[in-house]
């Protein structure tokens, strides 16, 4: 749960995660979303983006997308 950003001091947060809901900031959107050992899982109509979690710790998140391999950080806020 929590409010994350795409920058470590980034004043905008990119999404929040409240159990088990994922809510993009900027676009208003809402999602469900599974955790599966080491992968996310956004659960939306037209696709089901899918990213290996590199890293979690209580403040920092790292994920690789499967398909595209892209790294994407994110910093939780304090």
């Amino acid at each position: 749960n929590g409010t994350w950003f795409g920058q470590e001091y980034d004043e905008h947060a990119v999404f929040q995660i409240q159990n088990d809901t994922i809510s993009y900031v900027e676009h208003l959107d809402k999602y469900k979303f599974v955790l599966s050992k080491d992968t996310f899982e956004i659960l939306t109509k037209n696709i089901q983006p899918k990213q290996l979690i590199v890293r979690l710790t209580k403040d920092s998140l790292v994920f690789k997308g499967l398909r595209s391999g892209e790294i994407l950080k994110y910093w939780k806020s304090k």
